[in-house]
């Protein structure tokens, strides 16, 4: 698991950038840095998913099942 919040850098950061200006919110540029315009789209991301609205993103990460690895 990984946790991203404002001050964070990375392209963990950038590819958590993409998502929210492809769902229509807005982080400011998509350039790895989590800085306030970052935290505040991750926040009203959270108030339409009726979440705590923290700012806070938390990455999990899992292995392909072994279906899923069969396939390629």
């Amino acid at each position: 698991m990984r946790i991203l919040q404002r001050g964070d850098t990375g392209s963990d950061v950038c590819t958590a950038q993409t998502a929210l200006i492809r769902a229509g919110y807005d982080p400011g540029a998509a350039n790895g840095v989590f800085g306030a315009a970052t935290e505040r789209a991750v926040m009203q991301f959270q108030r339409v998913l009726g979440a705590t609205r923290d700012g806070i993103i938390c990455l999990l990460y899992t292995s392909p099942s072994p279906r899923d690895r069969q396939k390629s």
